[in-house]
């Protein structure tokens, strides 16, 4: 496990985040007024509305396709469905679809290159998604975004317990909660596919010897001190 002080930590994840979301951001104007229309609850998207629709929903899983391709038709069923299971779970997550024949200025922004292509996108950022395409898989992929990103760990078994769940593992731990670097760390790792949680009593961090403002990552690599670290070997 390697533990080191949070501030550094989110200097590294912030520079890999900006690699991770290196699409350029869609040029199109933002018409929030505008009323975007659903077919079988999904939102039908243009160059029109999709700057709006991405920006002011917070997780939006957007794919586009074109009227010939077959892929793309038994996609768009599967998409349908897990929309309306999502309208009747009342989820704030949005699925969305692109016609990439018509709408071409958006096929050049986010790079669409082959059909049916999804983008899954956080508070208006681009990522790949990576799942299947069948309905179970996309539901449960999608509970899986639902749920909370950073998991709050309150007892030393339950931190036993989300350490063991996974091969690498990120803890941070926090005395103030509604510090700068709390904040932060709480925006930044649902970004990334490492499980990860926080801690904010001051009991259980001491028994997982995490100090305060730093974050623990346990990896197969066994343990280490980051403080104990030359910086060139970062």
């Amino acid at each position: 496990m390697i533990s080191f002080p949070i501030f550094k930590f989110l200097l590294l994840i912030s520079a890999s985040f900006l690699v991770k979301a290196s699409e350029k951001p869609s040029p199109f104007e933002n018409t929030l007024d505008d009323l975007i229309e659903e077919e079988d609850n999904v939102l039908v998207l243009t160059k029109d509305n999709f700057k709006s629709a991405i920006e002011n929903n917070t997780l939006v899983l957007v794919y586009f396709y074109v009227p010939w391709c077959e892929a793309c038709k038994d996609l768009a069923c599967q998409f349908a469905k897990a929309a309306t299971k999502l309208k009747e779970n009342k989820s704030e997550f949005k699925l969305g679809k692109v016609d990439a024949s018509i709408h071409t200025e958006l096929v050049a922004t986010y790079k669409v290159c082959s059909y049916p292509t999804m983008k899954f996108f956080i508070n208006g950022k681009p990522y790949e998604y990576e799942g299947s395409n069948d309905l179970a898989s996309f539901l449960a992929w999608l509970e899986e975004k639902i749920e909370p990103p950073v998991k709050e760990i309150t007892s030393a078994d339950e931190l036993k317990k989300f350490r063991d769940s996974a091969e690498i593992t990120a803890v941070a731990y926090f005395r103030d909660k509604n510090s700068a670097d709390a904040t932060k760390y709480l925006e930044l790792m649902p970004l990334f596919d490492v499980p990860s949680a926080v801690i904010y009593d001051s009991a259980v961090a001491k028994g997982a010897n995490i100090e305060d403002n730093n974050i623990l990552l346990r990896s197969p690599g066994g343990k280490a001190t980051f403080s104990t670290l030359k910086k060139n070997k970062l």
